[in-house]
């Protein structure tokens, strides 16, 4: 869900970058946000205790987090400024997946709407890269 919700963003907004946990160093990562960030973390039953030490460590440098989760009481609430809790009768979260991809895909559309020139410019751009090495045509 996250690979996913970062290259939406970035191919939106640009700027986006996905913490990797096995290539990427937490405080170096989480130094490089300032005030003006925003960081996203997805957390859902059994709770990753690495997710939530970022969410807090994020949190105490004036970051704005915000969490998917399965509920408004889950551990991650309490670093967040904004939960988007997805509430099921199952403590699965490959059960809680097509909603919170729903609920990211709406997101990542509105984002799109409301930055439209900025947008299609990014797209024209992508558009434009002479990327036939990548690509097989028919």
């Amino acid at each position: 869900m996250a690979s996913w919700f970062a290259f939406a963003l970035d191919l939106v907004i640009g700027n986006t970058r996905l913490f990797q946990n096995q290539m990427d160093d937490v405080l170096l990562r989480v130094n490089e946000l300032t005030d003006k960030s925003v960081l996203v973390v997805f957390s859902f039953h059994r709770y990753a205790k690495e997710t939530l030490r970022i969410a807090k460590l994020a949190k105490q440098q004036g970051v704005f987090v915000i969490a998917f989760t399965d509920s408004p009481f889950s551990p991650v609430t309490d670093f967040s400024d904004l939960s988007l809790c997805v509430q099921l009768n199952v403590k699965s979260t490959l059960d809680a997946a097509p909603v919170v991809v729903s609920l990211m895909n709406s997101i990542v559309s509105n984002l799109s709407l409301q930055n439209a020139e900025a947008f299609q410019a990014r797209v024209k751009q992508f558009d434009a890269l002479k990327a036939d090495d990548f690509f097989q045509n028919g």
